[in-house]
């Protein structure tokens, strides 16, 4: 599904009680870096993506029905980008996390910066962002970017059940939430 089609999924759906991000046993290494180099090299705008991305973070950023990202595998760059948008995390134990843009000369393009000091603490982040460090689940879970971690085949279900558990409030904190030494929400620090 394209970004604009899910985003207006995402706002045209009055009875879903939420929603869960998940990919087949991986979750996302990111934009394609083939493209993005090609990009670079032609300057032809044609090859970038036709939608929004940005569209699709702030609808379900913004929506009023919780999300819970389901993650296995590489979560890289805008995948990582794509969970921290997400009111909850659940993963499996193999799951690698991290921000590798600076690597290829760029930065963190859909929010990475603002959202993941929030959700580690500003010194992880930076680390994680100026090192281009990646980090395990057991790590994530640690620093407060990772809610829960379970098995592969367990996955899928313990996502859903948080979703539901966050949409009837009986669940309504979640560590990573709890944190003291978050930033300011992303909209203050947008219009600083």
């Amino acid at each position: 599904m394209a970004c604009g089609e899910a985003s207006q999924a995402t706002r045209a759906t009055h009875h879903n009680v939420g929603g869960r991000l998940d990919g087949s046993g991986k979750f996302s290494g990111g934009f394609e870096i083939n493209v993005f180099m090609e990009f670079h090299k032609t300057g032809d705008v044609s090859l970038l993506p036709d939608e929004s991305v940005d569209l699709l973070v702030n609808t379900i950023e913004d929506a009023s029905k919780p999300s819970v990202a389901a993650i296995q595998g590489l979560t890289l760059g805008g995948g990582l980008e794509l969970t921290m948008i997400c009111h909850a995390r659940i993963s499996t134990p193999g799951a690698l996390f991290g921000l590798p843009e600076l690597t290829l000369g760029v930065i963190p393009g859909f929010g990475g910066t603002q959202r993941l000091p929030r959700l580690v603490g500003l010194s992880k982040a930076i680390e994680m962002m100026l090192l281009s460090k990646s980090i395990r689940a057991k790590e994530g879970k640690e620093c407060g970017l990772v809610d829960a971690i379970v098995s592969p085949e367990n996955l899928l279900m313990v996502a859903r059940s948080w979703a539901l558990e966050i949409a009837n409030g009986s669940k309504p904190w979640i560590s990573s939430l709890k944190r003291t030494d978050k930033l300011a929400s992303l909209p203050v620090a947008q219009n600083i």
